[in-house]
């Protein structure tokens, strides 16, 4: 099945966003009524095309670069942009967050032993 038919079309798209400034409704809540999810949404740039699956690229087979730019990652989150600044060289040497969450997520990813 091609998994554009699983998205709702850029025009009934807009008219829900639409109904839902009009009304001062919740997107979730009017997409829940429809049956429809935020999966069920698309951007203009994707809208009819979808990248072949041979087109990825495993992390694993990307080129890592020694790390030697020193780095302090600000607003860590749970660490994602840290491990790309990793591959680019950076030594990321702390990560600061205070969502108790990405704490949880940094410690238990990103332990240095």
């Amino acid at each position: 099945m091609d998994a554009t038919m699983d998205k709702l079309s850029l025009k009934e798209q807009n008219g829900i966003l639409q109904e839902c400034i009009e009304k001062d409704l919740p997107l979730a809540d009017k997409l829940s009524q429809k049956g429809l999810t935020y999966d069920s949404l698309r951007y203009i740039e994707y809208a009819d095309s979808y990248p072949e699956k041979d087109n990825y690229q495993s992390i694993d087979d990307v080129e890592r670069f020694e790390p030697t730019i020193p780095a302090v990652s600000f607003f860590s989150g749970g660490g994602g942009l840290d491990i790309g600044f990793e591959y680019a060289g950076f030594n990321n040497l702390a990560a600061v967050e205070i969502n108790r969450v990405f704490c949880d997520t940094l410690r238990l990813n990103h332990h240095k032993q």
